[in-house]
């Protein structure tokens, strides 16, 4: 045990004198040669995500709910998003406070001790008389925490040797979003401006919201590349044990794949492909690999929860592959009894990832002037006819703004770049409503 280390010193002095407004999109910078845990590998800056506020509300309401008794809680999420992060800016609330702190690094292998005018550093095996203690706060990153009295706060990505059994006793748990482009770029300006704009949308067009491989490891070949060779290995019966599987020991490479979707409430019930670009190439790699077994998988009706967004996954998938192609479809209808369909409400409102003022998932001017060209449409809500027909597109058009739809030629297929868009007619004849 090392009492009173300068560079930890150093450290806890400039989070006591920190003064930083701690709000969605704030930037927390150390003094000048002071680092994170006294460690220069882990930098001097923390960029504030958007749900780090209100995640440190939930925290607080959990860990001292007296009703439930639970004062231990597990925040899981995909990894390379920002949880390792998460939990300096919990010690910087606590030792705001003067609160008594036990940090655990998975990383660093180490135990550190914040406490009134004591500092210090020990092995994974100290301080437990401290921890003993229910007034004091256990910050747990990356690894299986021992069971104390202390209020137990556990950051890991969703693998199950780590948190799984901790969760079981007078624990609850929640998950962190992935990041929002509003929230990449806005970190890239203050943290990053020296990596190309254009360099960083590319990667998160590939990756989605996973600051790591974005921002940080944005021009790395090496961790770049990681993303195609996950894809590589990609079968339909690997990604069906994967989505059933994604707190597996071995699930790096699904999380490179799979993010989770999180609520406003931090909840997380199911799953989306990283990217459009990941389920577009996952897709045409399971069809190519064995066309019968994708196609069957999707026209399958059974399976629920993970099975079940998986196939509707692929098969929006199938449906952009197929409807240029033209020919005759089946249509269902989008209202019940000639209601009107309120295209206004956003059905990714309720999602981390969804709010996203700065991207895609809203609808302009330029997209309500499309609307209003449609007739296709308009014949599926009248309910007179059970099928729809149109030629062969000529030209598939992915969009990122409004105005690409407009000057779309009128042989086109329009699909947006991002998951999330409002919905738009596929083809500028305004035949099919796709998102």
């Amino acid at each position: 045990m090392s009492l009173n280390p300068p560079a930890l010193v150093a450290f806890w002095n400039a989070f006591l004198n920190d003064s930083t407004d701690v709000k969605a999109g704030a930037l927390v910078e150390l003094p000048r040669d002071t680092y994170l845990l006294g460690d220069s590998t882990l930098g001097s800056r923390i960029y504030i995500r958007h749900c780090y506020p209100a995640l440190w509300e939930l925290c607080l309401e959990r860990i001292h709910d007296e009703k439930t008794n639970t004062p231990h809680l597990v925040i899981l999420g995909n990894p390379g998003i920002g949880k390792t992060f998460f939990g300096y800016v919990i010690v910087l609330h606590l030792v705001r406070t003067n609160e008594t702190v036990v940090y655990e690094s998975g990383g660093l292998k180490k135990r550190f001790l914040f406490a009134h005018n004591v500092v210090a550093q020990g092995s994974q095996e100290d301080f437990v008389h401290i921890l003993d203690q229910p007034t004091t706060y256990y910050i747990v990153d990356a690894v299986k925490p021992a069971y104390y009295p202390a209020k137990t706060i556990l950051l890991t990505s969703p693998r199950r040797s780590i948190w799984y059994e901790f969760n079981k006793t007078n624990c609850r748990s929640c998950y962190m979003p992935v990041w929002s482009l509003k929230e990449i770029l806005q970190c890239r300006e203050l943290m990053y401006s020296d990596t190309p704009m254009a360099v960083v949308q590319d990667c998160f067009r590939r990756w989605g919201g996973i600051a790591r491989y974005v921002l940080r490891f944005s021009q790395v070949g090496d961790q770049q590349v990681l993303l195609e060779k996950a894809m590589d290995i990609v079968d339909l019966d690997w990604l069906v044990k994967a989505c059933g599987q994604l707190d597996a020991n071995d699930a790096q490479v699904s999380h490179r794949l799979l993010h989770y979707r999180v609520s406003k409430a931090f909840d997380s019930e199911y799953f989306v492909f990283a990217s459009q670009y990941v389920q577009q190439a996952v897709y045409n790699r399971l069809y190519k690999k064995d066309k019968r077994k994708l196609l069957e998988f999707i026209a399958a009706s059974d399976g629920v929860g993970a099975l079940a967004v998986l196939r509707g996954h692929l098969f929006k998938e199938h449906v952009h592959s197929v409807l240029p192609r033209g020919g005759t479809f089946q249509v269902r209808r989008l209202v019940e009894n000639n209601e009107a369909y309120d295209d206004d409400v956003d059905p990714m409102g309720d999602e981390w990832d969804g709010d996203d003022e700065d991207g895609d998932d809203g609808m302009n001017k330029d997209d309500a002037v499309a609307m209003d060209e449609s007739n296709a449409v308009a014949l599926v809500d009248g309910g007179a006819a059970p099928v729809i027909s149109f030629q062969r597109l000529e030209k598939v058009v992915v969009f990122n703004h409004g105005s690409e739809i407009v000057a779309a030629a009128n042989t086109s297929y329009l699909q947006p770049a991002v998951k999330s868009y409002q919905s738009v007619d596929a083809s500028s004849s305004r035949i099919f409503c796709c998102r």
